[in-house]
């Protein structure tokens, strides 16, 4: 997923991060999208964006569920994993809800409210 790059990381940190979180993840091999995804969402992450949208959020503590979901569902991020998929989306303008719909469902199990 294009938006994987955006920061810095490695093989060994995604493995520990996810397997502190409960996910199960190979100790060699591919790390999936979605859980590079997640990974690069973590509570700090999520919350300077969320005040970058003039959101209110807490220094500490569990980040409000729909909040990580609308951190997730960010225009840029929905038509990056689009475009690696070849499915048509504008480069401007609302995604379309079908299109968001599908993104989350990528996640599966990984968010269950949304999957």
């Amino acid at each position: 997923m294009t938006s994987c790059s955006e920061e810095t990381w490695t093989g060994h940190e995604v493995r520990a991060w996810a397997r502190n979180q409960g996910i199960a993840v190979a100790e060699h091999g591919r790390i999936p999208a979605q859980v590079v995804a997640l990974y690069l969402a973590r509570p700090e992450v999520v919350r300077d964006w969320a005040r970058r949208q003039g959101v209110d959020v807490n220094d500490r503590g569990r980040l409000p569920r729909t909040l990580l979901v609308q951190y997730l569902t960010r225009p840029d991020a929905v038509r990056a994993w689009a475009k690696e998929r070849q499915l048509d989306v504008a480069e401007r303008g609302r995604v379309p809800g079908q299109l968001t719909a599908r993104y989350l469902a990528w996640f599966g199990d990984l968010v269950p409210e949304v999957a």
